[in-house]
């Protein structure tokens, strides 16, 4: 796997962020009362809460690397929790 540059990286959250706003958009529009994400079955609330965490996540990250620079890979797992 190639080593990404800082501004690559943020890139990729940003584009992963913008992904997760959008589904947030559409799912508010048209409300399920479950959703099925890969397998796994969420109630609307659960799934909003888990993509508002997410793009917090994301952002809290994006802002890391623009303030310091960092290194470091961000997982999916790190998308959701924040770990």
């Amino acid at each position: 796997m190639a080593v990404r540059t800082t501004a690559e990286r943020i890139e990729k959250m940003s584009t992963i962020r913008d992904q997760l706003e959008d589904r947030l958009a559409e799912m508010t529009l048209h409300p399920k009362l479950n959703y099925n994400v890969d397998g796994q079955m969420f109630a609307f609330t659960d799934y909003q809460e888990m993509l508002l965490k997410g793009i917090a996540n994301l952002d809290a990250q994006i802002n890391a690397l623009e303030t310091s620079g960092g290194t470091g890979r961000l997982t999916m797992s790190q998308v959701f929790t924040g770990n």
